[in-house]
């Protein structure tokens, strides 16, 4: 199952909201996963994993924007420990994660094109 919190098939906003402890079980996206046009502002994101899957907090197959948001403690199995994004673009400050790990992966992952 993919989307540990939040599984998006359209647009999404979520604005100042605590993300902790989701799981993707068997897929990907701990915390989210979203296709479409998903806002992410003032959020927090902590400790979400994925078992077998991609973005331990967040899964992207659309466009993501994510400002003034914190990503910690997030983990996965494959790659993009904070953010996976496949066939879509990811809008995100530098300085957004702290202490995720994967395995030998970038903390942000992308099969597209990143800002």
């Amino acid at each position: 199952m993919s989307g540990g919190a939040i599984y998006s098939l359209g647009a999404l906003t979520v604005n100042h909201s605590y993300f902790a402890h989701n799981s993707a079980a068997t897929n990907d996206g701990g915390g989210i996963w979203g296709i479409g046009v998903t806002h992410i502002d003032g959020s927090t994101f902590f400790s979400n994993t994925t078992a077998s899957g991609w973005g331990g907090a967040l899964y992207n197959q659309g466009t993501l924007y994510v400002t003034n948001s914190t990503l910690t403690d997030n983990k996965t199995a494959q790659g993009g420990g904070g953010i996976q994004t496949y066939a879509g673009s990811t809008s995100v400050p530098k300085r957004y994660a702290r202490r995720t790990t994967m395995p030998a992966w970038a903390v942000a992952y992308t099969t597209a094109r990143a800002s």
